[in-house]
């Protein structure tokens, strides 16, 4: 797919290298100017890794730092995979304490959630480094929407080791914490980015529930789960019972938007930003909630498809093939029964 930018407003101008690299620099206010996320090394207060899900004492956090111009870890890409990379790294947010290894824990009464760390980079389908800029603020897929925050003063002996103009620490937080952290404005990137990779996909939830996977390469229907208009979805036979789950997956997610459906109206896969709970769906409205309630259950049923059977093979087929049409969603067609159980009525 072809990315390509555009300038979201004359006070924040979006302005890429020649190499199409961009600094996230925020917007200027009384409390600090000139300041950019930068991926550093040297600053290892420590937090949950997502590639070993373990909490590391020493894991570097990313921090707002003075704009630097030849400051590679401050020029990043950000494409279809919602990775953010710089210099071979990539921004990752986790939890900042051993207590909360969930990457979307939110403490209410502080109202904050995960802090922004330096990682290596790991597949596109991770959910700890997919990040979307909405109104100007850089947030997760998580379901508490919390926008990306700093606090501009150092008195914290946690940063003893940090430069003076360092401005840390970068956390997710809501309105009214406790911290006194600011959101940080200003912070937009425009990309003709398709609609229905700007939420959680299938392989992201896959993710959260299995961790590193090569279910997206299985069969005729795992294989093309997250692609919106593929041309085998609703094509051929499924090739085993790992394949089935995928199905109806697919099926249940697409029964939404047809006739009766809680998202009738709206383009299933490319009309809204959907989000998924860690902690259970709740959604704001029906068509994210059922949507929500539909990736969970069938996430579940390949998680537990497959640790019943441990060496099941994942086999890629050749879908012009073996996926031949079938046309089993064709004409007027409407969705029955409640979330997660959809099933297709054909008319």
């Amino acid at each position: 797919m072809k990315i390509s930018f555009f300038l979201l407003s004359q006070i924040y101008a979006f302005n890429p290298r020649s190499d199409g690299k961009f600094q996230l620099k925020a917007a200027d206010n009384l409390r600090w100017s000139n300041q950019c996320i930068t991926l550093q090394t040297f600053h290892k207060p420590g937090g949950f890794n997502v590639i070993s899900k373990q909490y590391e004492t020493t894991l570097p956090a990313a921090v707002l730092t003075d704009c630097d111009d030849s400051n590679e870890n401050q020029w990043f890409e950000y494409d279809v995979s919602l990775q953010l990379k710089a210099n071979n790294k990539c921004l990752s947010f986790g939890q900042f304490s051993p207590d909360h290894p969930d990457d979307c824990f939110l403490d209410e009464t502080e109202q904050i959630s995960a802090q922004l760390y330096t990682t290596d980079c790991i597949s596109i389908n991770n959910f700890a480094q997919k990040f979307v800029f909405r109104d100007g603020n850089l947030r997760t897929l998580c379901d508490h929407n919390y926008s990306l925050s700093a606090v501009a003063g150092l008195n914290d002996p946690i940063y003893e080791n940090l430069s003076e103009f360092v401005t840390a620490p970068l956390v997710f937080a809501g309105s009214g914490n406790t911290r006194n952290l600011q959101a940080l404005e200003g912070l937009e990137v425009a990309f003709e980015v398709e609609a229905n990779h700007k939420g959680s996909t299938m392989a992201d939830i896959l993710y959260y529930f299995i961790g590193e996977n090569e279910v997206g390469k299985h069969g005729c229907y795992c294989s093309v789960m997250d692609d919106a208009n593929h041309e085998y979805a609703t094509n051929g036979k499924t090739i085993d019972d790992l394949d089935y789950i995928c199905r109806r997956w697919w099926e249940s997610k697409h029964c939404t938007s047809l006739a009766a459906g809680s998202c009738q109206g709206v383009e299933t896969f490319a009309g809204k930003n959907f989000t998924f709970s860690s902690s259970g769906c709740a959604n704001i409205d029906s068509c994210q909630n059922d949507h929500c309630m539909i990736d969970e259950f069938y996430a579940r049923q390949i998680k537990e498809f497959l640790e019943l059977n441990e060496n099941h093979e994942i086999e890629i087929i050749d879908q012009t093939q073996q996926c031949l049409k079938s046309n089993i969603i064709a004409g007027a067609n409407e969705c029955s029964g409640s979330a997660p159980n959809l099933e297709i009525i054909r008319l």
